[in-house]
């Protein structure tokens, strides 16, 4: 829990300083609380409460760190489907906007 916690942080950095989304991205990491970027208030926000949203994207914790340490390509991932998405394919390919 304690490096879900670092990614959190990290990730709560870089959505408060994107460009906002317009509109809602939820990434379902297995045994972890979920976790929405909101973007449709003109700002991005990290919501941990589990709501509806434009994107849902599903990956495991050691698909998420291997992409943080540049492991592998998010591209990648979505083709090996390691990462299932459900929703707005353009706002899920954002995500490695925030993971890099």
């Amino acid at each position: 829990m304690e490096e879900f916690q670092r990614v959190l942080e990290g990730l709560k950095a870089k959505v408060e300083q994107s460009k906002p989304l317009d509109g809602k991205l939820k990434m379902v990491v297995k045994g972890y609380p979920v976790i929405v970027i909101d973007g449709t208030s003109g700002i991005n926000q990290l919501i941990q409460e589990d709501i509806s949203a434009d994107c849902e994207i599903h990956v495991a914790p050691e698909t998420i760190k291997q992409m943080r340490d540049g492991k592998l390509n998010p591209m990648k991932a979505i083709i090996r489907r390691k990462i299932k998405i459900k929703g707005d394919m353009s706002m899920a390919l954002q995500l490695k906007n925030f993971l890099s």
